[in-house]
């Protein structure tokens, strides 16, 4: 069990007492839970439900990829990324870098045991990222969940709109760097301080073709704000661009 099983089952017996029911959908962020063991996706369920978290549970990295980029364009969207760092197949870095892919906003919490610094060093570096040590206590975990929405909070109130593109290529030819230089005018001319703008090879990251649904090259994503926009081919002319975004 990786956290405190006597806290957890407190949370619960005391909610049952009250005899007030949890509202579940009164916060809109929803997170996300993998680990290996059932045993902690179990507590950590109880716990993060009776916190009043939506949540879906997962044993294993590639099955969490999944959610996250089905959720993407709707309001399922993971919110935050619950991860163990020990798993077999795809470990907790290895599946942040990865979804972190998919929705570079999504949030993270990593689980990491005793004495894993450098792990915990490299956690830090990355944005709207934070770990916690095993075992804790439902507590410490809700401390730092609050701690990552103030962060966003206070990022959404510096960007009111955050507009997130992503352009998939099949090698550095001449219609993929044509396309790259005219998008990069584009989006500082309409977009300057509220954009981000990822270049995705699919020679590089094939599985991103089947992953997001590309079926052509170049095209051009707009993955937030929802629902998700595609232009695909000829990216020369921005009022085409804009258009086929549904952003004119």
């Amino acid at each position: 069990m990786n956290i405190d099983s006597k806290n957890t089952k407190k949370i619960s017996k005391e909610t049952n007492e009250d005899k007030r029911p949890v509202n579940r959908n009164r916060r809109k962020m929803r997170i996300l839970v993998v680990d290996d063991e059932r045993g902690t996706l179990n507590a950590l369920s109880v716990a993060l439900t009776s916190f009043g978290y939506p949540i879906k549970t997962v044993t294993s990295g590639r099955k969490a990829l999944n959610i996250v980029q089905a959720a993407m364009d709707g309001e399922d969207r993971i919110g935050l990324l619950l991860t163990d760092l020990r798993m077999p197949g795809m470990n907790g870095i290895e599946l942040i870098h990865s979804a972190r892919a998919i929705d570079p906003a999504i949030m993270i919490i990593l689980m990491t045991a005793y004495g894993e610094n450098g792990i915990r060093k490299e956690t830090l570096k990355l944005e709207n990222c934070e770990y916690i040590e095993k075992p804790f206590k439902p507590e410490a975990l809700l401390e730092k969940i609050k701690r990552l929405e103030k962060k966003q909070h206070n990022t959404n109130q510096q960007k009111t709109d955050l507009y997130e593109f992503r352009l998939y290529i099949v090698g550095q030819t001449q219609k993929s760097l044509e396309a790259i230089q005219a998008l990069e005018s584009l989006m500082e001319e309409r977009f300057k301080g509220l954009y981000s703008f990822a270049v995705i090879d699919l020679l590089e990251n094939p599985e991103a073709a089947e992953r997001d649904h590309v079926i052509a090259s170049p095209t051009l994503l707009k993955a937030n704000p929802p629902p998700a926009r595609r232009v695909i081919g000829y990216l020369i002319n921005a009022e085409k661009v804009m258009a086929g975004l549904g952003l004119i």
